[in-house]
């Protein structure tokens, strides 16, 4: 039996990439507030909203957070910091171990391989992007 996996965001910039190389491995559940460009079905789902994060990450083994928005500061701390917590209490709430966040590099600010949690800088990067992805940390 395949596991379930929910993708949030599967009709961004990362998701339909991935998406080829996952599907004949895993149930896909696929959720976004837009269309998908290959018609592939999508729920709609909304990230700002715990409910329906939490609703549609019922039954699911694994959950892969690809939200974002990057240039409204209002809509950036919603989509990638209040929604990247939804995502973890939902996951807490229903037992879900194995989760994914997408977000970018730089807000580490380096590359290295012995990175630990304390060491995150406190202001990393510059902009909506980097800075709410980094509060989701």
């Amino acid at each position: 039996m395949k596991k379930r996996v929910l993708i949030l965001g599967a009709c961004g910039n990362i998701a339909p990439y991935l998406l080829p190389g996952l599907d004949p491995y895993y149930d896909l559940c696929l959720t976004d507030i837009v269309p998908h460009l290959d018609n592939k079905p999508i729920n709609n789902v909304d990230i700002t909203s715990y409910q329906q994060v939490y609703n549609v990450a019922q039954g699911m083994d694994a959950i892969m957070n690809f939200t974002v928005i990057r240039d409204d500061p209002d809509q950036s701390f919603h989509v990638n910091t209040l929604g990247a917590w939804h995502v973890m209490k939902a996951a807490s709430e229903l037992g879900i171990k194995k989760v994914i966040h997408t977000g970018p590099q730089s807000i580490r600010n380096a590359y290295d391989q012995d990175f630990d949690i304390v060491d995150v800088p406190r202001s990393p990067g510059t902009g909506y992007y980097g800075l709410t992805k980094f509060l989701a940390l």
